[in-house]
């Protein structure tokens, strides 16, 4: 073997041996490593299965519903079929992994998020009257317009999800509401005819599937600008120890344009999904320096009545 040879497989010889000893160190961190990673595994598939319990029985309820109810079967029948054409063509995420995200008891859907008990635990009937306008950002299926149609002169729901508002357009068919209107478009793009007395935005300030991501005071200046003289908002965050932990200054920034009234934590209804924090705000006059308020973050996290 000549000399240059001799190097080529020291060199080969010594770099097996330098990777042998780094491996060795290395070791103990992918053992720990592995055990995290599967730690979380386990949470998620636990948390999965946990999910998939809740939305079978929530289905099986769903059919009990159109069994008891004949005439509900049609309806049924129309939004399974816009909840799959959703899955099969909408480019975004869907979300709930295919059921329902909000639910709506009058026609028998149970949903992650039932319409009628949401709305009782928000406590809204003495601001809600059938001399009131209202938009409801973020629409979803409509359930929640459907629902206020009754309380309310008109609702308008915005919503880029034309599968979600094809549902919301079946369900005010099938249900004679005569007062709801659905527009499919980005609420900060769309340029609104006229001015609401309430504006809805249900954890709507931006979106996990990252259709609505601006800054959060471009936002509520576009809903200030939506509301009529003394109009109320409607306000519920995301989760306040993730997206949303930074709702001190948000609800600071909101203060430039409203009135705080009162807030109250809200519980979901599912260990799969989270607690909200729901606010209820009032118009100003005049936009203009923040308000100072009584709102801190790591108080309002435990409070869960006005």
């Amino acid at each position: 073997m000549g000399n240059e040879q001799q190097k080529q497989t020291n060199n080969k010889i010594s770099k097996m041996s330098t990777l042998k000893k780094n491996l060795k160190k290395i070791k103990p961190l992918l053992i720990v490593y592995r055990k995290i990673r599967d730690v979380f595994r386990t949470k998620n598939e636990t948390l999965r299965e946990t999910y998939k319990d809740v939305r079978y029985r929530l289905e099986e309820e769903d059919r009990k519903s159109v069994s008891k109810n004949k005439m509900l079967k049609v309806l049924h029948k129309k939004l399974q079929e816009l909840k799959l054409d959703q899955e099969k063509n909408w480019g975004s995420m869907v979300y709930c992994a295919g059921y329902y995200y909000k639910g709506y008891q009058r026609i028998g859907i149970h949903g992650i998020k039932p319409t009628e008990p949401r709305m009782k635990n928000y406590e809204l009937d003495t601001y809600l009257s059938k001399d009131k306008t209202v938009l409801d950002i973020g629409s979803n299926s409509g359930w929640v317009a459907c629902h206020l149609s009754g309380s309310s002169k008109n609702v308008d729901g915005i919503e880029l999800n034309p599968y979600l508002v094809k549902m919301g357009e079946a369900t005010i068919d099938f249900l004679n509401i005569q007062n709801v209107n659905f527009i499919v478009d980005d609420f900060i793009n769309y340029n609104f005819s006229k001015k609401y007395d309430i504006v809805f935005s249900l954890s709507n300030h931006f979106t996990i599937d990252g259709n609505l991501n601006i800054g959060f005071e471009s936002y509520i200046s576009k809903i200030f600008s939506t509301l009529n003289d003394e109009g109320v908002l409607f306000f519920e965050s995301h989760n306040i120890n993730g997206d949303d932990k930074d709702m001190d200054l948000k609800f600071e920034i909101a203060s430039k344009y409203f009135t705080l009234e009162k807030y109250k934590m809200v519980k979901a209804f599912f260990p799969q999904d989270i607690d909200k924090l729901f606010a209820v705000f009032k118009k100003r006059d005049v936009s203009g320096s923040p308000i100072k308020t009584n709102f801190i973050l790591k108080n309002a996290k435990n409070k869960y009545t006005y």
